[in-house]
């Protein structure tokens, strides 16, 4: 009975669920009710929280997406041997930039993650943009197919203040 570990979120109020930021953005108000799917078998659990408590649950950390630029000044690439494994992971995941403070480069967004970053406001994203040549940039980045980052710069900024460093 109730909830176990293991068990797969599929819904939240009816929401689907596909990671961390839609668990968060979705859990509203002191009741909510998770559609749950176990060995192929799915249930519905209606939770009540005390106001001020979340609902306990831990989520399986999604996986995170790597970049695939070669950029001429990858920080990563520049590390010594012999560090932490984690500390050699070259993310390129707005997710990881929204709950975390990664920097993105932002060249990796399908167009369904600019959907999501709209719809869902995510905010903030830190953005590296090195150039706003896309030329230039693409050479920087060592990846031809680098999209302009000035056009993902500007529908975000207008709609979800994706924010970048000074």
């Amino acid at each position: 009975a109730g909830i176990r570990a293991g068990d797969r979120l599929l819904k939240l109020d009816g929401k689907k669920v596909e990671d961390l930021i839609d668990y968060l953005f979705n859990l509203e108000g002191p009741r909510a009710e998770l559609e749950i799917e176990r060995a192929d078998v799915h249930g519905v659990f209606v939770l009540d929280m005390p106001e001020g408590e979340d609902a306990g649950l831990e989520l399986e950390h999604f996986k995170v997406r790597t970049c695939k630029n070669k950029c001429k000044f990858c920080f990563v690439s520049q590390l010594p041997k012999g560090l932490r494994r984690p500390l050699y992971i070259k993310d390129e995941d707005y997710r990881m930039s929204f709950l975390y403070g990664n920097f993105v480069t932002l060249a990796g967004l399908t167009g369904r993650d600019r959907k999501r970053i709209l719809r869902q406001h995510l905010s903030p994203l830190y953005v590296s943009v090195h150039s706003t040549d896309t030329r230039l940039r693409n050479e920087l980045l060592g990846n031809p197919k680098a999209p302009d980052i000035m056009a993902d710069l500007v529908i975000s900024l207008t709609t979800a203040y994706i924010s970048t460093p000074r």
